[in-house]
């Protein structure tokens, strides 16, 4: 069984508003999202790697991103584990 995991930005519908990011899970054809809390600008989001990207101007924006990419990288080992448990033991999952 093939699981693939994606890093997906969802741009907010209000303008000047950061979107939020969420997890796409793709299993046996079915596409499952679980949306996260993390709040990013459009300009703050490299597509091409699927991650945060950009140094801005004010400080604590940076800090905050770069807590976002460790909580990224963190979420995304921990259902990799997930994933490959489910997919060791050979049984059905969704």
């Amino acid at each position: 069984m093939k699981t693939t995991v994606k890093v997906k930005f969802r741009p907010s519908t209000v303008a000047d508003s950061p979107g939020s990011i969420a997890y796409q899970i793709i299993h046996q054809r079915l596409t499952r999202t679980i949306t996260t809390d993390y709040k990013i600008y459009p300009e703050e989001w490299d597509a091409g790697h699927f991650m945060t990207a950009g140094i801005p101007q004010n400080e604590t924006r940076t800090k905050c991103l770069t807590a976002i990419r460790q909580k990224l990288h963190q979420d995304l080992e921990q259902l990799k584990r997930i994933i490959l448990r489910l997919e060791h033991r050979m049984v059905e999952y969704t």
